[in-house]
């Protein structure tokens, strides 16, 4: 058909696609009336007023026929023309955009890197470059994190370690400002990596009438990949504590596949572990360690290559992690003699050489029996009565001790310790904590993860060994329930806990909080209760545990077991490990990557489109 086209009007079919109908003389509306008005009375004198008879379809064929011919006269008087816009030669800009970014070293078909693809379509010698010169002005670019100039594709060198469309396509405006822009054209082998919005960049092109045109290189079937997407890690850890890192791993062009996870600690292998993944798709895995020493170190986090894997050099992160010698000071309050109180004591006091516990009991009215305290005026009152004072501390524990022991102004300041202080609040259950102690209506209760109310009802104590401590899915990877550096034996140790009872029943969470331990009733397995919850407030945390009696723990388990001391070091380690310094000073960052550097990251190719 565009053959047929081009035989009789001399061009093809896309040519008056483009062009607009017109006519190069256009009579008045007044000429037109007149010719309209001739051609109705010559009409009306030959097949309308002579006396001889035509039947009425021969008449009107016949008037169809003439009018048909006075209508091509007339077009053909008015000369009509196509009018088809063309670019003036070098009138109008074209920037072309190749992406110099490491992932353009990886090969494809015939060991042909994709580089090399992008260096051959940016050569002042090839047939594109050459077709385009004649009709534009060229501006050629060299992008990753930041777009530059170039002579043409032996300037491209794939050292860039991000991809920064967007700040390419604003640099080519920027730069072409002054003379018009006819388009842009992008040749890539994937999207944006960073975190800017592309879609909203492109809108705007979109609305000052510039095209982007893009260019796939790479062969997207042939792409297998494993790469280490981030690791989430604490900023900052006590010695002696374990790091509990989260990494986000992407497969691509593999099925289920198991990959071996390392660590290093400051270039020296601590851990390798191992994991089962499924294929095509992003998961996050969690490996914990213990750092060696005290003092600011660089982690690598690396997958190992996998067989028929197309790069490796996105396999590995990095992260800082200061690990501080501080001696964080918590305060423990309880209201009554218990064995809960003692043995919380001397599990800290067997294997803790970092944190100090500050404990105040209430032996009687008005009297409290202090230990850990720095001087014989500290916390003579019981509590401290300042804000101030009781800012001095990183950690707060409310043993089984009723809401109106606080005065009104001492609960506000326990809010503030969590929510601007940073610091973190631990609830323990007992006879006059939660409901129980009437703290519901009060500052405490928007602290603690769990809804209290304003029962006045004596809670129903539980009968002794009832409960049995249950893994959440998130207390299986949480910092506090690791007894075991091997999750699996931490699993088991957990089934192996005596039971507790519960002396009141929280059972409803905050939308915000997490659950990390469950309590199951020995003898009706289908109640499961609340028993360990945390969130976060304000700049700190808040915990609960509901139980009274975790000295079980240490009482019926053999003497050598240790589970007891492990649950509450870990615990509270993991309470006031986000809790900063009073005073500190440092950078917004724990550190920076220069201007030209961010994550590299290996990408399938992109598909030939127009935007």
């Amino acid at each position: 058909m565009d053959r047929l086209i081009q035989f009789f009007f001399k061009h093809k079919w896309s040519a008056f696609e483009k062009g607009e109908f017109s006519f190069a003389g256009r009579p008045s509306w007044l000429l037109v009336i007149l010719i309209l008005a001739l051609a109705g009375l010559l009409i009306y004198f030959l097949y309308i007023r002579p006396g001889y008879r035509i039947n009425s379809s021969s008449k009107w064929t016949l008037v169809a026929l003439r009018a048909s011919l006075l209508a091509v006269l007339l077009i053909m008087i008015m000369r009509p023309v196509l009018v088809v816009p063309s670019v003036i030669p070098k009138s109008t800009t074209l920037a072309i955009l190749a992406d110099d970014s490491q992932s353009m070293k990886l090969a494809d078909e015939n060991n042909r890197t994709r580089i090399d693809a992008a260096k051959e379509l940016m050569s002042r010698e090839g047939q594109f470059i050459k077709d385009v010169d004649s009709k534009f002005r060229l501006s050629l670019y060299g992008f990753s994190t930041l777009a530059a100039r170039i002579n043409g594709g032996p300037d491209l060198k794939a050292q860039g370690e991000s991809t920064d469309l967007v700040g390419a396509l604003q640099e080519a405006i920027k730069d072409s400002s002054g003379s018009p822009l006819s388009g842009i054209v992008v040749i890539s082998d994937g999207g944006s990596n960073t975190p800017k919005d592309l879609s909203a960049e492109l809108r705007d092109l979109k609305s000052r009438n510039i095209p982007v045109y893009t260019i796939g290189v790479g062969n997207p079937a042939r792409f297998k990949d494993a790469e280490l997407v981030r690791v989430t890690a604490p900023r900052r850890m006590l010695v002696g504590s374990a790091v509990s890192a989260d990494a986000l791993v992407r497969l691509s062009g593999f099925g289920a596949t198991k990959i071996n996870l390392s660590v290093a600690e400051d270039g020296k292998a601590i851990k390798t572990q191992q994991y089962d993944l499924k294929g095509g798709e992003s998961q996050t895995v969690t490996i914990e360690f213990t750092p060696t020493s005290a003092g600011a170190h660089r982690y690598t986090y690396e997958v190992t290559q996998l067989d028929g894997e197309t790069t490796s050099e996105n396999n590995a992160q990095e992260s800082l992690i200061e690990v501080t010698n501080d001696k964080p000071r918590v305060l423990f309050i309880d209201g009554e003699p218990r064995w809960e109180y003692g043995k919380l004591r001397f599990s800290l006091a067997k294997n803790e050489k970092n944190l100090v516990l500050v404990s105040v009991l209430r032996s009687a009215d008005g009297k409290f029996y202090r230990q850990g305290v720095e001087s014989g005026g500290e916390l003579t009152t019981g509590f401290p009565t300042t804000v101030e004072e009781l800012f001095s501390y990183q950690g707060l524990i409310i043993g089984s001790i009723e809401a109106n022991f606080f005065s009104y102004e001492q609960l506000k300041n326990i809010e503030q310790f969590a929510s601007k202080r940073g610091g973190g609040v631990l609830a323990l259950g007992g006879s006059r904590s939660f409901d129980a102690g009437k703290f519901a209506n009060t500052p405490l209760a928007e602290v603690l993860p769990f809804y209290l109310n304003d029962r006045i009802e004596e809670p129903e104590m539980q009968v002794v060994s009832n409960f049995k401590p249950v893994l959440t899915s998130r207390g299986r990877t949480h910092a506090i329930t690791r007894m075991n550096e091997d999750r699996a034996l931490s699993a088991k140790a957990w089934e192996e806990m005596p039971p507790i009872s519960i002396p009141e029943t929280l059972s409803q969470i905050k939308p915000g909080a997490t659950l990390i331990l469950e309590a199951r009733n020995t003898t009706d397995s289908n109640r499961v209760i609340p028993l360990l919850a945390e969130q976060r407030y304000g700049r700190g945390r808040s915990m609960a545990l509901t139980t009274s009696d975790t000295w079980r723990w240490r009482m019926e388990l053999p003497s050598q077991n240790n589970y007891h001391e492990t649950f509450w070091r870990q615990t509270l380690r993991y309470l006031v490990s986000t809790t900063p310094n009073q005073l500190e000073v440092g950078a917004e960052k724990m550190y920076t990557v220069p201007a030209t550097s961010s994550s590299f990251a290996a990408r399938s190719t992109t598909r030939n489109s127009t935007r």
